[in-house]
């Protein structure tokens, strides 16, 4: 159940539609049927309280997770993705589409993928007359 929707209401909604089509819905772990025959009050309480526990569960586990990065950064653990390219991988990019080379050129020379490129060209244009240095960017 819990893996089927992140909140109650999503839940619910996905429940209804499901069981709308004709189709049952069968939780196994928590032995439990939803279909258009069986709706009755007991069997959408039930729905209710278990798809409660298990965004309530899911809400325990993202205030753990959210602690435990927090340690790990404070530890200098967490430093989050590795970048793709080193200062001087960028400032000779920036050269070369400078001096005029194709933007899919330099991407393969680099071995990065195009939109690699344009995004770290997006974050610091190319100077109109520049060659891409760190004195240009200063």
């Amino acid at each position: 159940m819990d893996r089927l929707a992140r909140s109650l209401g999503d839940l619910r909604d996905i429940v209804d539609e499901i069981t709308a089509k004709g189709a049952s819905v069968e939780f196994v772990k928590e032995q439990q049927t939803y279909s258009r025959d069986t709706d009755d009050a007991i069997g959408r309480l039930m729905l209710n309280l278990l798809g409660a526990f298990a965004e309530f569960e899911r809400t325990l586990i993202r205030e753990r997770q959210r602690g435990g990065i927090r340690i790990a950064k404070a530890a200098g653990k967490y430093k989050g993705r590795a970048r793709k390219l080193t200062d001087d991988q960028i400032a000779e990019a920036r050269r070369l589409v400078n001096t005029g080379v194709p933007k899919t050129a330099v991407a393969r020379e680099l071995g990065i993928d195009r939109t690699t490129l344009y995004r770290m060209l997006a974050v610091r244009p190319v100077a109109a007359d520049g060659d891409g240095t760190a004195a240009d960017r200063a």
